[in-house]
């Protein structure tokens, strides 16, 4: 009997350790969060020069794969531009803001985010900016 209870206690340690060992993976994780937020952006614009100026970044509650980034070129906060997250790169596809093209892409590399897109109203402005938390 004892030799039974020691191969039971053997079992359940062994089952115990090795579902310790297991992670599990956040099957709800959401890309998106790592973008979410207040940020600064230093901007260089070929036609305007450098400035800096304050960015929120907030998920679309439309498109789940989608952010919101107001202020979007200074433009004002009540104007966002549109981007598509995939893991740590952003898209910004060609769409109008207070009636200027835009168009662009980034990555995000820990609290920055590196971004060149282009503003377009009869002429175009090449812009890099960097949003730092």
């Amino acid at each position: 009997m004892k030799t039974f209870k020691n191969k039971i206690a053997v079992v359940v340690f062994s089952i115990a350790i090795a579902l310790s060992s297991c992670t599990t993976e956040n099957l709800n994780s959401d890309d998106r969060d790592d973008y979410t937020g207040n940020w600064i952006c230093q901007e260089t614009s070929s036609q305007l020069g450098s400035s800096s100026y304050n960015v929120t970044i907030t998920k679309s509650g439309t498109d789940s794969t989608a952010i919101l980034i107001s202020n979007f070129y200074n433009l004002g906060s009540s104007k966002s531009a549109k981007a598509i997250v995939n893991g740590n790169s952003l898209l910004i596809n060609a769409q109008l803001v207070d009636n200027l093209n835009v168009a662009g892409s980034g990555t995000l590399n820990g609290t920055q985010i590196n971004l060149s897109y282009t503003v377009s109203a009869g002429g175009t402005d090449n812009v890099t900016a960097v949003y730092s938390k």
